[in-house]
């Protein structure tokens, strides 16, 4: 496991990251949802591995300043938020992760990174219905879970957690994100989790 991205809310925890620096055949397919204005984890990856990024977040206009010129040819920005249907909600455009997918013609995503403000589950629940006795098309996802937005009660969230262990997908790090703590609710709301099949 490794830490990419800058300490606090940007960076995150990968595994693999030496057998994809490794790779050069194909590119790395990264999405990464909820760029927000801090694309150090995205910039640290392009720059150990052969990663082509797929960025979004319907709330800021491009992604972050840590994207060197010279790698602006392997992230793509779009202005798009992550739904759990295709929608436009306040003049901000939404699609489901299947429908970005089939869009980019791609088959398989090495990493899914999301840190979208809650939408987590739904996005991820309408994801997983799409693939339902099927493999999911992720090497590994990364997620920012923000305890607000978690289904009502606990029995509902611990169903959520058994639908992505139900995919072969595990639990392979956590770190608590002090964040809100010091500029949200003033409790712990929100916490990292890496999980990979």
């Amino acid at each position: 496991m490794e830490r990419i991205g800058s300490l606090g809310d940007g960076g995150k925890w990968i595994c693999g990251t030496s057998q994809y620096s490794k790779v050069e055949s194909c590119p790395l397919i990264v999405y990464s949802f909820g760029v927000g204005t801090d694309s150090s984890f995205e910039a640290e990856l392009i720059n150990m591995t052969n990663a082509q990024v797929y960025a979004f977040d319907y709330s800021v206009e491009r992604i972050g300043p840590q994207i060197a010129e010279k790698d602006s040819s392997r992230v793509q920005f779009m202005k798009i938020g992550l739904g759990d249907q295709d929608a436009l909600v306040d003049g901000q455009r939404f699609l489901t992760l299947q429908s970005i997918i089939s869009a980019f013609g791609h088959q398989y995503i090495d990493i899914l990174k999301m840190d979208i403000e809650g939408a987590e589950f739904k996005a991820l629940d309408a994801f997983m219905e799409t693939y339902k006795g099927k493999d999911l098309p992720v090497g590994q996802i990364l997620i920012e879970i923000h305890l607000w937005a978690a289904p009502q009660n606990v029995r509902d969230l611990v169903k959520w957690w058994k639908k992505l262990e139900a995919f072969g997908l595990r639990p392979v790090w956590q770190e608590s994100n002090s964040l809100g703590v010091i500029l949200g609710p003033r409790y712990p709301c929100c916490f990292e989790v890496s999980h990979n099949p």
